[in-house]
């Protein structure tokens, strides 16, 4: 035989005025989580963690001489090196890359805010020629 159990509820508790189980979450004040302790604030996901750690600095020696890079800087620098190498692998990725860069940027455009190449090449050309001016009056 089975027994139910019907647990008391307390007199400061109200019973919701809607029907509360499978599919039908409880509803929360306004302003009020329903995971009330949740992600604590500066809590850091996997994504976070990882740019910080590429985006942080250390020193290499290039040519004998040392030379801060970030660690990103460093991982493409190694990526290059084994492209250069032999490593297909490696080639393969890099090739991926900039590929998928390229295909960001439109045709004819410069990569300078959208600007077309000969629109670059103009204000370029226009702010030589302001500096002569300016030096040589």
């Amino acid at each position: 035989m089975t027994r139910v159990r019907v647990r008391p509820t307390p007199a400061d508790v109200e019973e919701p005025s809607y029907e509360v189980g499978y599919g039908k979450p409880p509803r929360f004040k306004p302003k009020q989580s329903g995971n009330a302790k949740g992600r604590p604030k500066g809590a850091r996901n996997v994504t976070d963690t990882v740019m910080r750690h590429l985006d942080g600095a250390m020193t290499v020696r290039q040519a004998g001489k040392p030379r801060r890079m970030t660690r990103r800087e460093v991982l493409v620098q190694k990526l290059y090196e084994r492209a250069l190498g032999g490593d297909n692998r490696a080639a393969a990725l890099l090739l991926t890359y900039d590929q998928s860069n390229r295909a960001a940027v439109p045709d004819g455009a410069s990569g300078l805010g959208g600007l077309t190449d000969e629109q670059a090449t103009a204000i370029l050309d226009s702010f030589v020629a302001a500096r002569l001016a300016e030096s040589g009056s």
